[in-house]
């Protein structure tokens, strides 16, 4: 739906006149914001999924460095809000600092893969 929704704007705005062809327009217009809010809220989710996976993964196998590190930086921020909040302060704080924490990591591996991983060569 999202895929084809300039198309049907486009037929809306060529095909009608009026209240329909206005709202074909807008609607063509509208789609480069909407793809562009889909792809950074996709992308800050990936780094949020990574990140929490990379933070309770390690800390499974015995490493509790990243995840002692976020309790350490959100346990403050938490107590700035009413008791009633701080369960779900608590829930947004990690899925930020697992984020972050995600964003880091990737951002030091990345390049060693695409060092060492030729790309676009036949073998």
């Amino acid at each position: 739906l999202i895929v084809k929704m300039d198309d049907v704007g486009l037929h809306l705005a060529t095909e009608n006149e009026g209240f329909v062809a206005s709202f074909g327009r807008g609607l063509v217009a509208f789609m480069p914001k909407l793809l562009t809010t889909i792809s950074i809220i996709g992308t800050l989710a990936m780094a949020w999924v990574g990140g929490g996976l990379l933070v309770h993964n390690i800390a499974a196998v015995g490493w509790h460095g990243p995840e002692h590190l976020i309790d350490v930086v959100s346990h403050p921020l938490v107590g700035l809000f009413p008791e009633t909040a701080q369960t779900f302060a608590g829930g947004i704080s990690f899925a930020v600092l697992s984020g972050l924490m995600g964003v880091a990591i990737g951002a030091v591996i990345a390049p060693l893969v695409h060092k060492f991983i030729p790309h676009g060569e036949a073998h």
